[in-house]
């Protein structure tokens, strides 16, 4: 996710080093609301969009890797 110059309003002014930590926050809470709303209000559309992006893959395990998965959590 890139932060874009909106993301990056309201911050406080940097009097000391706990002040850029506090900005970083300020930015990734505003960062968050306005490009993953959808997301974190439980909306499940972007799931559409998403397995249609160049970042979508699907993983397929082999049996044999399934397999040794199921058993070290004792589902086997």
């Amino acid at each position: 996710m890139r932060f874009d110059d909106d993301d990056r309003k309201n911050l406080i002014d940097v009097v000391k080093a706990g002040d850029n930590v506090i900005n970083d926050l300020i930015i990734t809470a505003n960062g968050l609301l306005s490009k993953c709303e959808d997301v974190l209000t439980g909306q499940k559309k972007w799931l559409e969009k998403y397995k249609t992006s160049s970042r979508y893959s699907e993983v397929k395990l082999s049996n044999e890797l399934n397999e040794l998965l199921l058993s070290k959590l004792g589902r086997h």
